[in-house]
This record gives structure tokens, sequence and C-alpha cells, in this order.
């Protein structure tokens, strides 16, 4: 896994731990362990993870490096699988009663493949756990606008769930999920008009619990001005065309008759307006689109895998004949497994081609295909912070930095070593806003950082360059040390 983000999640999900409770709620309880720019990031995941653990642990102890992160791992996969869950839930759902076995073996196995083989793979290798949880609220909450359940308590109840559930995981998503629930309120007015009290509590709680991340986060961060941060974002959208295609041709082929289909158009339209219009955003900035140009497009991705159980409309509907077996005979059951089979193919599970398929260095392949060949490993930086663990622990009076020859390899050990050692938020001021590489960076760091600074080198080079600052800087000497791990 080569994302950092994945130790600032970490490093939030510590603090939760330690402090027993949201960050935003009490900055100050876990401000040694958590990065000061997360107090105030959507922790849905975080806490949710911190539970659990605290129930899997019997204890809300802190754990050993090693545990922590198999942990956290584990819950970022649990994340991920639970939004593979609800996209294949959500697809099977849409189409109903027009799957028997057979065709839902099929359909479900070919949203699996698409999921794997796509960009929703990214989120394992660089550690997107909140965007997971998000995206798999949002997925259940257009399964459940589009096709409600029957009781009239509970859909209010779960819709106000789910649109909670995505403003404390992921509030990226937030103005989809009000056209969702908007509209979805707007044509069940005359079923909703029967439980006025129950609507009036549902309407309250939501109103004023899901924006809570995002106004406080808007008055105490910057988070505006980071939609236009981050590295550009340059999608194939063959993929993109190939689901349209399939999914508009199940539409127009009879799905706009159905109601089902209907709003499931509008849900997949809203999505779709939520990308242009950041495409829009940018184009009008003068710039590439940037990062969370990108997170649209997930939501776009998955709202499409939604809709592929439209291609049952293409097909007649299944047969009940009297005795026959409701999953069909084995021809049935061979055709599914062809289509399963064909849908991996088309994305790219075996040898990282297909439809998936985008630019990596010289090759092209997919995120999954990368991650499993190795291609993303970074074993230096991993070893590295081994070493580190094992001969500097902890120092709870001064702010362990690792430096190396190579660019960057001592930034990564520095963040994670923090983070494993629970001092993430103490060294912040070491880790970020500062050079990558050596020399700048040691002499950045003095500078940045006003207390004791315990200087961990790896490799020969880097003892030397702070062995040269400590020389050019006499003043250093009573709060600067130096270790070498070799």
């Amino acid at each position: 896994m080569t994302g950092e983000d994945n130790s600032r999640h970490l490093a939030t999900v510590e603090g939760i731990r330690a402090a027993g409770g949201y960050l935003f709620a009490d900055p100050s309880a876990a401000a040694r362990i958590a990065p000061e720019g997360m107090v105030w990031y959507p922790q849905g995941f975080h806490l949710t993870a911190a539970l659990l653990d605290g129930f899997l642990r019997s204890s809300t102890a802190p754990a050993g490096p090693a545990g922590t992160l198999d942990h956290y791992l584990g819950w970022s996969l649990g994340a991920w699988g639970l939004l593979v869950l609800a996209v294949t839930w959500a697809a099977n759902r849409l189409a109903g009663r027009r799957l028997d076995l057979p065709r839902a073996v099929a359909l479900t196995g070919a949203v699996t493949a698409a999921c794997l083989g796509s960009e929703l793979a990214r989120f394992v290798v660089y550690g997107y756990p909140g965007e997971s949880l998000g995206l798999a609220a949002t997925v259940l909450l257009v399964a459940l606008t589009c096709r409600p359940v029957a009781r009239t308590g509970t859909q209010l109840a779960v819709v106000g769930a789910l649109c909670v559930a995505v403003g404390f995981a992921y509030l990226m998503f937030l103005p989809v999920v009000a056209v969702l629930a908007l509209a979805w309120l707007v044509r069940d007015r005359r079923r909703l008009r029967r439980r006025p009290v129950a609507l009036a509590v549902v309407a309250l709680l939501t109103a004023a619990l899901t924006p809570l991340p995002a106004v406080a986060g808007l008055l105490r961060t910057d988070q505006v001005d980071n939609v236009a941060t981050g590295g550009g974002v340059f999608p194939r959208y063959d993929a993109f065309l190939a689901l349209a295609g399939l999914v508009a041709a199940g539409l127009l082929a009879g799905g706009l008759r159905l109601p089902v289909w209907r709003r499931y158009a509008g849900a997949l339209a809203a999505a779709l307006a939520f990308a242009g219009g950041f495409l829009l955003y940018f184009r009008a900035l003068g710039t590439d689109p940037r990062y969370y140009y990108g997170k649209t497009l997930h939501l776009l991705l998955v709202v499409l895998l939604v809709g592929a159980g439209a291609a049952t409309l293409l097909l007649p509907a299944p047969r009940r004949a009297t005795g026959e077996r409701r999953g069909g005979g084995p021809g049935r059951a061979l055709v599914a497994a062809a289509v399963v089979l064909a849908c991996a193919g088309l994305a790219g599970l075996p040898r990282g081609t297909g439809i998936f398929a985008q630019p990596f260095g010289e090759r092209t392949t997919t995120w999954a295909a990368a991650w499993w060949s190795g291609a993303l490993a970074r074993p230096g930086a991993a070893d590295l912070t081994v070493r580190v663990l094992t001969r500097a622990p902890a120092d709870a009076d001064a702010v362990t930095v690792v430096v190396s020859g190579r660019r960057r390899e001592g930034y990564l050990a520095t963040l994670f070593v923090a983070t494993l050692q629970d001092t993430h938020g103490a060294s912040g001021p070491a880790v970020y806003q500062l050079p990558l590489a050596e020399p700048a960076r040691s002499a950045a760091v003095v500078e940045k950082v006003p207390g004791r600074i315990r200087f961990v080198a790896a490799d020969a080079a880097a003892a030397g360059t702070v062995e040269a600052l400590l020389a050019a800087r006499p003043d250093l000497a009573g709060r600067v040390t130096l270790q070498r791990l070799e």
C-alpha cells in the first residue's frame, strides 16, 4: 500500500480511541497522536473503526505498532468490502423481479468483477476508507430511493440514517445525497403525509446532523480552498462510455416506462451533473481537473455499476412455468458463468488489460493488477520504518525525524514512524510543507520544530548531512541529536 493517507487515517483512529470520541469534540485530548488537519475531517469511518476495535480488543489501551497497523488495515478492507457488497446488492435490488437465480449470479459476478478491476481498487492501495464508507452509504441511498421499502417509518429512518452517514463519512457527496433525498420526499409526499410525526422527527434530526461536519469544517478550516489542490486527474473514459451505453440501452428498451428505472435515471443524471459541474469549475479556473474531480468520477462509476441491472430489460422476463425449478436448468447456469467470465476479462482481472486499464509509467494496466504484481510496493521505505521502530523507541521529549539519502524515503518513514509511535500530531511540523530531499529537508526541520529533535540516519550520506548541519549551526547542539542505524 503506497498511500500516505493511510498514516493520517490510522493516526485519527488511534486518536479517537485515546480521546474516547470524535476529535472535534475535544481537539486537545489527542493532539499528540492525531494530525491537526484531521480534527475537523469527517470521522465516520474512524469512529466506527475505533469503536469496533475496542470491542475486538476488549480494551481501549494503546496496542503495539504491528497490531495497530494490522487492525487498521482490517477495518479499511472491511469498509471497501462493504462498498462492493453495497454496489452488488443495489444492482440486484433495482433489477428486482426480473432476476431469477442464474441472472442474479450473472449480475452479481459481473458487478463484482468491475469493482475489482476498476478505479475502485485504488481505494485500498492509496488509503481511502472514509470514501469507501461514504460511497457505500450513497449507493444504498440510491437503491432505497429508487425502490423504497414497504413500511413508511422504516423507509424514513433508513433514508435519514444514510444521509447522516454520508455527512459524517465523506461529506463531498452531500449535494447528490440532498438531490436524492429531496426527490424521494417529493415523489412519496402522499405516503409521507400519513406519518407527519415520524416525518417531522426524522427530518429535524437529519437536517441538523447531516451537515454538522461540513459546517464545522467550513468555519474552522480552509476546506473550500482544498478542492482546487492535489494532483491532476486525467481519466480514460472508455469504461464510463461502455457502462453508460449498457445502462442507456436498458432504459431505452423499456426501462423508462417503469417507475424504478425512471427514478434511477434521475439519480444517474444527478451524478453526471455533479461530475460535470466539477469539470466546468476547473475549466473556469483555467487548470486541468484536480484530485477531487476524480472523487466525482468514483461516484459516477458506482452509480453506473448499480444500473448494470438495466441489461435485464433487454431480455425476456424470467419464466416461472409450473414445475420448473426457480433457478433454471444447467444451460442457464452455464450462461451465467460465461457472463461472469466475460466481464472478468473486460475488467482486466487476469492480465490488467480491458476497459479499466490506464497508464502506469511505461505500461498500461489496472490498479488491481499493478498492486498484485508488486509494481506499487515500496519495500525500502517499509524496511526503513521497521528498523527505526526497532532501534529508536518513542521519545516523549523529542520529535523523531528519519533522514535518508533517497528522496522522499525519509519523509515516508518519518510519517509512519510517528503514526505507529502515537506522535503524529506532535511530529506534524517536522513532516508537512517541507522539502522532500536532503540537505534542504533537515535544514527546514530545525527551523520549523522549536523543541528537541532526534535525527535518525538511514545511511552514511544522511548522517553526513546532519553532521554538516550541526557543524554549521553550533547553536543546535543543545536540542538536536543524531542516531545512526548503520
